[in-house]
């Protein structure tokens, strides 16, 4: 009887052991698709302010190119105009610009099976 119950703790305390390192392996693993997100987040945000830099040179180049041809105002509000339609294409196409882009990452990111390393494997 007395192996009967060291065979039972034995087994209750490897259950423990593995429901903790389960615990431990989803630990990890939401650290790390947190770490992704927030490395993707960073990444759009420092090429967003970037890019709007570039966008205003850019325009304000191009307002100094067309107001060879034409008055200073004209070329602010052609530029303008330009940017407006460029608005409205962006509200239109938003779907597929930017919701299914966000959700095809963030299903990759949260779905996708952990990569085993061929040490893992091995083992």
């Amino acid at each position: 009887m007395k192996d009967k119950n060291v065979g039972y703790k034995s087994l209750l305390q490897q259950g423990r052991d593995f429901a903790s390192l389960k615990m431990e392996g989803w630990r990890l693993m939401a650290v790390e698709k947190a770490t992704e997100m927030l490395s993707a987040i960073v990444f759009v945000a420092i090429a967003f302010i970037l890019g709007l830099c570039v966008a205003l040179f850019l325009s304000l180049a191009l307002v100094h190119l067309i107001s060879e041809f034409m008055s200073m105002r004209l070329a602010f509000l052609m530029v303008g105009g330009c940017y407006a339609m460029l608005l409205v294409l962006v509200v239109v196409l938003r779907r597929r610009l930017i919701v299914d882009s966000v959700a095809r990452f963030l299903s990759r990111l949260f779905l996708q099976q952990p990569k085993c390393s061929e040490d893992e494997v091995s083992e």
